[in-house]
């Protein structure tokens, strides 16, 4: 049975349950089952979801090994082994819902001219050196006015979701996107001694 991989939750922002399933009303019931049986205090009725099917799928390497199993149910994150498992929405909570964080933090860059850099760095100070060598890479100059924001990394979904999965694995960097291979994390090329930089 061929499956697609499906992240529902009810709110933005929120992190999601993974849900493989043959499709998105099938994804639901399950999910929906799940919540009856570890969520009985949730009560809202809207639910978001997030297909990953086909190139989002393959994008996504451990959630399509998963899927391949074609077992629906609800998915759980083994940290240890760093696989997903599939288990019945009434079973027991077996692992967690979603990869830990690491060490990792998301953050915009929004630029006096309209850029916009997703950066993936352990803290303030590394995105802001990585911004300054990816503009100085980029247009030889850093831009006269930027401003730096935390994001939740559950906003990356569909297509970004792979930087999300790159972040938890530990990548850091920026990201970039290709016609060929979408979305992924790149370290900035430190062409430069970061020291002329001035931070």
């Amino acid at each position: 049975m061929k499956l697609a991989a499906f992240e529902l939750t009810t709110q933005p922002g929120e992190a999601p349950v993974t849900v493989f399933a043959k499709s998105e009303e099938q994804a639901e019931v399950i999910y929906r089952e799940w919540r009856r049986h570890h969520r009985r205090h949730d009560t809202a009725d809207t639910v978001l979801t997030y297909a990953y099917r086909g190139q989002l799928l393959a994008a996504r390497p451990l959630l399509a090994a998963c899927a391949a199993r074609g077992e629906p149910g609800i998915a759980y994150w083994d940290e240890l082994y760093r696989e997903w498992s599939v288990e019945q929405p009434a079973s027991p909570v077996t692992g967690d819902l979603t990869p830990l964080a690491g060490t990792n933090e998301y953050y915009r860059v929004d630029t006096d001219k309209g850029d916009v850099v997703l950066v993936f760095a352990a803290s303030p100070e590394e995105a802001t050196t990585s911004t300054l060598v990816y503009f100085m890479n980029e247009y030889g100059e850093a831009p006269t006015y930027w401003q730096m924001r935390r994001q939740s990394r559950w906003s990356l979904v569909l297509a970004m979701a792979v930087l999300r999965d790159q972040m938890e694995a530990g990548v850091r960097g920026v990201a970039t996107w290709s016609q060929d291979d979408g979305w992924s994390i790149t370290e900035p090329a430190y062409g430069m001694d970061v020291s002329e930089l001035g931070i």
